[in-house]
C-alpha cells in the first residue's frame, strides 16, 4: 500500500497525462469485494470512454448476501476515511474536476463525508456526485443529505436514481418524479 504523499504523487503523474485533468471516483456498495470494485471502476472507465484518472474507494464489505447488518456497521465506520480520501483528492491531486459515483450502500458514506465537506469548505470542491441505486431512506435524503450535498458539487450536478423514485437536486432546490 501507498502512503498519503506516494498516493497523491501518484495521482499527480496520472493526472499528467491525460487531457482532462479529471478523476472519476467510484464508491462501491453492498455486497462487493475489494477485486470487484476494481473491476467496476475499470468498466466503468472504458464504457464512459473516460479521458481521465479512475479511481475507486473501497470500504471493507464482507461481500456476502447474509451480512447486510455487518455492512451497514461497515460502511459507517469508513466515513472518516472516506472523506480524507476524498480531501487528498479534491485539495492535493491536482484535478480539475471530480465526478463520484456511489452505489448502494456505499452512497450513505459518501454522502455522510459529503454533508461534512459541505460544512468545512465554502465554495463546492466535486464536480458532480452522482447517487445510483442509494441505499438511503428518500425523506431522509430529501431532509438532511440534498441540502448538504448542494454545498458540496457545483449546482446541479447531484443525482439520485433509484428503481422507485428519481430524484435530482439543483442549487437549493429538490425536484423529485413520479414513481415508475
Amino acid at each position: 500500500p501507498l502512503d498519503s504523499d506516494e498516493a497523491v504523487a501518484a495521482m499527480q503523474t496520472a493526472l499528467d497525462s491525460t487531457s482532462s485533468r479529471a478523476v472519476l471516483l467510484y464508491v462501491h456498495g453492498f455486497n462487493v469485494s475489494f477485486e470487484d470494485a476494481a473491476r467496476r471502476t475499470a468498466q466503468m472507465a472504458y464504457d464512459l470512454s473516460f479521458d481521465g484518472v479512475p479511481a475507486f474507494y473501497s470500504w471493507p464489505s464482507d461481500a456476502s448476501l447474509l451480512r447486510y447488518l455487518a455492512d451497514e456497521n461497515d460502511v459507517m465506520w469508513s466515513v472518516f476515511h472516506l472523506k480524507a480520501f476524498l480531501r487528498e483528492i479534491a485539495l492535493r491531486s491536482g484535478a480539475e474536476d471530480v465526478h463520484i459515483v456511489a452505489h448502494s450502500m456505499g452512497n450513505r458514506a459518501v454522502t455522510q463525508a459529503l454533508r461534512e465537506f459541505a460544512c468545512e469548505f465554502k465554495a463546492p470542491q466535486f464536480t458532480q456526485v452522482i447517487l445510483a441505486a442509494p441505499d438511503v431512506d428518500a425523506e431522509v435524503f430529501q431532509r438532511d443529505i440534498a441540502p448538504a450535498l448542494t454545498g458540496a458539487a457545483q449546482p446541479g450536478s447531484t443525482r439520485r436514481y433509484s428503481a422507485t423514485r428519481t430524484m435530482q437536486t439543483s442549487s437549493s432546490s429538490l425536484t423529485t418524479s413520479a414513481r415508475s
